[in-house]
């Protein structure tokens, strides 16, 4: 990984395109950042104290947003995405990722692959979208918290079957397993407006 920027205090915005090295990136004392990163490299990205937009391309990236309501998006990958403190709102993107939303109340899509994800203190909502929940890959979210938290499946039909099975904590939509939560819950699926968005809770 190269360190080709680093430690910036006075630029707001940072671009880098078909760029195929691994950067490393630090903007602690930015009040704000916006870093859009496009090539196949490693990158390392921290952004400031308030708000950031954060966009990496297909390398596996490691992204950290720190303080403010943050926008951060991995790319085709297997990336580490960190909201840290406020409301953040974390996409994975392609690739087999982890997000941690931190404190705050959160909004995190894994994207497609088997991710991992933790919401952290806060009311969050885990985002699933039909074209991302392809068969054999099971996401997890290692802190759901029931009357909290909230997973919202977009666009898999008002006539699909959502469950949730408390004996082996897994959920299926028609049968197919797509998320694996703590065993014990007790939760509802419905879809409210008969429109396919389907929400568990």
């Amino acid at each position: 990984m190269s360190s080709i920027l680093s430690n910036f205090s006075t630029t707001p915005l940072i671009e880098m395109t078909n760029s195929d090295l691994g950067l490393d990136i630090v903007g602690k004392q930015l009040k704000s950042n916006v870093f859009i990163i496009e090539g196949d490299g490693d990158d390392f990205v921290i952004g400031g104290q308030k708000f950031d937009l954060i966009k990496t391309g297909l390398g596996d990236d490691n992204i950290a947003g720190l303080g403010g309501d943050d926008k951060l998006f991995g790319g085709a990958g297997n990336d580490t995405i960190r909201g840290g403190v406020g409301d953040d709102y974390l996409n994975g993107g392609d690739g087999d990722d982890i997000l941690i939303g931190g404190a705050g109340d959160d909004v995190i899509i894994g994207g497609k692959g088997a991710d991992i994800m933790s919401g952290g203190a806060g009311s969050d909502i885990f985002e699933f979208f039909a074209e991302d929940l392809t068969s054999g890959e099971v996401d997890k979210i290692l802190d759901f918290t029931k009357g909290e938290d909230l997973i919202r499946f977009k666009g898999i039909g008002s006539d699909a079957t959502v469950q949730y099975d408390k004996t082996t904590g897994k959920v299926s939509i028609d049968g197919q397993d797509v998320i694996s939560l703590d065993k014990g819950l007790n939760l509802n699926a419905e879809d409210t407006d008969n429109n396919g968005n389907w929400e568990l809770f």
